[in-house]
C-alpha cells in the first residue's frame, strides 16, 4: 500500500522516488498516482506540511523549539488576532514563524451578492500565507527568544523589534500587533 497523505485543502500525496543521474534515490510528493509509489517512509525522514499546504519529505529535524513553546504563540494568536484562519504558526530550525493568509475575504465577503458569508472552513482551506513575524531562540538555557517582523521595503528581509525575552512576553507584546498599522512601526 503506497505512503499517502492528505493535507489541509484535502488534496491526497502519494511518495513517490525516483533515480537521479548519480545513481541516487529522491523521493517526492506527487497527486498523481504513476510512477514509482513507495509503501514505506525512508527511515530518518518525515513528511512535512508548510503553511501553503505543501507537502515535501524532508530528514528529520532536531526539536529545538518545544511543541508547548509553539502552543504559546497559537494561544496568543487566537486571544489577538481575529479569525483563526487568518495566521498560522510553525517551527522552523530555532525559531517559530507567524504567517499572515495573503486574502482579504473580509473584504470579499462585503462584495458578495446577498452577503453569503464564507466558512471558515473555506478559509483555513484555501488560504495562502506568507512568514510575517519571527521568534528566534537565542538563549537555550534560559529559553529567551528574539522577536522580529518582516520588512516589506524593496528586498523581503527581517528586522528586530526589540531585545530577547521569554516567549510568553515577547508573543504578547507583538502579536497584538497583526493586522494593524502600529506593526510596520516596530523596530
Amino acid at each position: 500500500m503506497p505512503v499517502t497523505y492528505t493535507n489541509r485543502r484535502g488534496t491526497v500525496h502519494y511518495l513517490h522516488s525516483k533515480p537521479t543521474k548519480k545513481g541516487n534515490i529522491r523521493y517526492f510528493f506527487s497527486t498523481k498516482t504513476d510512477g514509482r509509489l513507495q509503501d514505506r517512509i525512508p527511515d530518518g525522514y518525515e513528511v512535512y506540511e508548510n503553511a501553503n499546504a505543501q507537502v515535501f519529505l524532508r530528514k528529520k529535524q532536531p526539536q529545538i523549539i518545544t511543541d508547548e513553546e509553539l502552543d504559546i504563540v497559537r494561544r496568543v494568536l487566537r486571544k489577538h488576532a481575529p479569525g483563526e484562519w487568518r495566521y498560522k504558526a510553525e517551527i522552523k530550525k530555532d525559531a517559530i514563524v507567524v504567517h499572515s493568509a495573503c486574502q482579504d475575504y473580509d473584504g470579499i465577503e462585503e462584495t458578495m451578492p446577498f452577503k453569503r458569508l464564507l466558512s471558515a472552513e473555506f478559509k483555513r482551506q484555501h488560504a495562502t500565507y506568507m512568514p510575517i513575524m519571527r521568534f528566534t531562540l537565542v538563549d537555550r538555557d534560559d529559553r529567551r527568544f528574539y522577536p522580529e517582523r518582516m520588512c516589506f521595503r524593496g528586498e523581503d528581509h527581517w528586522i528586530g523589534v526589540g531585545d530577547s525575552g521569554p516567549l510568553a512576553w515577547m508573543a504578547s507584546k507583538y502579536i497584538k500587533h497583526l493586522g494593524k498599522e502600529s506593526f510596520y512601526e516596530l523596530y
